[in-house]
C-alpha cells in the first residue's frame, strides 16, 4: 500500500468520523441509561440521527485497498449502510436485552475511536518524515483513476509475463478509447507500485466509463457463473444431481462467457453517441476479450472518480477555468460514480458467492 493511500484514507477518516462518533456516543448513553434505570428514556432522535449520517456516507473516493485497510481495522462494519444495519439490529435487541445492546454500541464506538487515534498518529508520523500525498497534485485530481492489480493467475512473476500483460492492457485501453473517439495516448500511466504489481492509469471520464461498463459485465458473468456452480454443488449435496442436469448447467456456464462478450459489445455500441465502424468494433471486441481474460485469471481493477469538487475550489479569477471544467463534467462524473458503485457492489457479492463455490473449478472451467 502506498504512503499516499494511507494519507488519503486517514484524511477521509479523520474528516468523516468525529461526527459519526458523537452520534454513536449519544445513542450509547441512552442505551446504557435504559439498561440500568427503571425509568426509560426515548432514543428515537439519537437513533435516527446516527442512521441518517451512516447512510449518507460516501466511499467512492477510497480505493479497494483503502477499504480493505478499514476492514482490517474492524471499522468498516460500523460505517455506511452496513453500519446502519448493525445499529438497527442492535437497537431491536434492546427491548429484551438492553445491556447487550448498550455494550455492542459501546464496542462499535470504541473501535471507531481507536481507529481514529491510529490514523491521527500515522498521519502525524508520516508528515514528520516529510511524506505527503502526491496522487492529488496537478491535473490528477481532475482525472478518474483506474488501478490495475496483477495478482493470482494474472500476477507478474517475470519479464515475459510483464510484457504479455502490458500488451493486453494496451489492447484493453486502445479499444475503450477508440469507442469514444479517443486514442490510446489518452490513457496515462500515472503510478506504479510493487508487492502485487499495481499500475495506476489516469484517463478521461468517457474512457473510464467504457472500462467500467466492461468491468460490470465481467462481474455479472462471474456472479452468474458462481451462482450456477453453487447450484451444482447444492444438488450434489442433496444427491439430486445426475449427468444430464450437470451437463446442462455447465453448458449454461459456457454460454455465459460466449454471450457476455457480445452483450457487452452491444451495450457499449448503444451507449456511445457516434456510430462505431468495423475497425473500432474489432478493437473494442479485443478490449472486452482481453479484460474478461484478465478478470477471470484473478486480476483486479479498481475505479476511482475524480477527487476534485466544485465546493472544494474557491471562486476567483485564477480558479474559474478549473471550476468551469469541473462543472462541465459533473454529470459525467455522477454517472461514473454510479457505475463504480455497481462494480464494487458486484465485487462484494462475488466474494460472498466464493464462500460457497470452489475457485479452482472456476479457473479451470471458464473458457478463454
Amino acid at each position: 500500500m502506498e504512503v499516499s493511500q494511507v494519507l488519503n484514507v486517514a484524511d477521509w477518516y479523520l474528516e468523516t468520523i468525529p461526527t459519526i462518533g458523537k452520534r454513536f456516543n449519544a445513542l450509547k448513553k441512552k442505551l446504557a441509561h435504559n439498561a440500568s434505570q427503571p425509568q426509560k428514556e426515548p432514543l428515537r432522535e439519537e437513533l435516527d440521527s446516527l442512521i441518517a449520517h451512516l447512510e449518507a456516507m460516501h466511499f467512492d473516493l477510497l480505493t479497494n485497498e483503502e477499504l480493505d485497510l478499514l476492514r482490517s481495522l474492524d471499522a468498516l462494519q460500523y460505517l455506511g449502510h452496513q453500519g446502519a444495519l448493525f445499529v438497527i439490529e442492535t437497537v431491536k435487541t434492546s427491548d429484551f436485552d438492553p445491556a447487550s445492546a448498550a455494550n455492542d454500541i459501546s464496542v462499535a464506538e470504541q473501535v471507531l475511536s481507536s481507529t481514529q487515534s491510529k490514523f491521527d498518529q500515522a498521519r502525524n508520523q508520516l508528515r514528520e518524515l516529510g511524506l505527503e500525498r502526491d496522487d492529488d497534485e496537478g491535473e490528477l485530481i481532475d482525472l478518474p483513476l483506474v488501478r490495475v492489480r496483477f495478482k493470482d493467475g494474472a500476477a507478474v512473476d517475470d519479464i515475459a509475463l510483464l510484457k504479455k500483460w502490458i500488451v493486453d492492457w494496451f489492447d484493453i485501453s486502445r479499444g475503450a478509447a477508440m469507442a469514444v473517439g479517443e486514442t490510446p495516448q489518452s490513457v496515462k500511466v500515472v503510478g506504479a507500485s510493487n508487492g502485487s504489481v499495481i499500475i495506476t492509469l489516469g484517463t478521461i471520464g468517457s474512457v473510464t466509463m467504457i472500462l467500467a461498463m466492461i468491468a460490470t459485465n465481467a462481474g455479472r458473468i462471474a456472479r452468474e457463473y458462481l451462482s450456477i456452480a453453487n447450484d451444482i454443488e447444492d444438488l450434489r449435496q442433496k444427491k439430486r444431481l445426475n449427468k444430464v442436469i450437470e451437463d446442462e448447467l455447465k453448458q449454461q456456464q459456457t454460454r455465459l462467457h460466449e454471450t457476455g462478450i457480445e452483450d457487452t459489445l452491444n451495450e457499449i455500441k448503444d451507449t456511445v453517441p457516434q456510430m462505431i465502424e468495423q475497425e473500432v468494433e474489432n478493437a473494442l471486441r479485443k478490449s472486452i476479450e482481453r479484460y474478461f481474460s484478465f478478470y477471470k485469471k484473478g486480476g483486479d481493477v479498481d475505479f476511482i472518480p475524480p477527487r476534485s469538487r466544485v465546493e472544494d475550489t474557491e471562486e476567483g479569477e485564477e480558479d474559474q477555468d478549473v471550476i468551469d471544467q469541473i462543472r462541465a463534467h459533473a454529470g459525467e462524473n455522477d454517472r461514473l460514480v454510479e457505475l463504480i458503485e455497481n462494480v464494487r457492489a458486484q465485487q462484494a457479492e462475488i466474494k460472498q458467492l466464493t464462500n460457497h463455490a470452489a475457485m479452482d473449478d472456476l479457473s479451470g472451467n471458464i473458457p478463454e
